[in-house]
């Protein structure tokens, strides 16, 4: 048969398991605020790549953050520059059969 622990030994371990849990959380913690800043370091440095590689694993809300700035950064200037070039081709085009003959 195992001996009962008394009240102050259960309330020992009780606490040198929060202690434990504390201490987890703030180093968890303090990993995460090392990838936020990496990732602001990027973007204060305008360095897109380093940026991309800083936001894997970044915690939430700072990975929605990551993914709306990469984005913006990277994917609406080669929306922009996609809609330019169709529009350009658009407008070259000739507009009526007569606009098609030879000079």
């Amino acid at each position: 048969m195992t001996p009962t622990k008394t009240d102050e030994e259960l309330a020992t371990e009780a606490q040198a398991a929060l202690d434990q849990a504390a201490a987890i959380k703030r180093e968890i913690a303090g990993r995460q605020l090392a990838k936020v800043q990496a990732f602001a370091d990027a973007i204060a440095a305008g360095d897109v790549a380093a940026a991309r590689i800083a936001a894997e694993g970044l915690p939430d809300p700072a990975a929605s953050h990551a993914r709306n700035w990469l984005t913006v950064t990277e994917g609406v200037p080669s929306l922009i520059a996609a809609e330019i070039d169709r529009l350009k081709t658009a407008a070259a085009e000739p507009s009526s059969p007569s606009d098609m003959s030879p000079a």
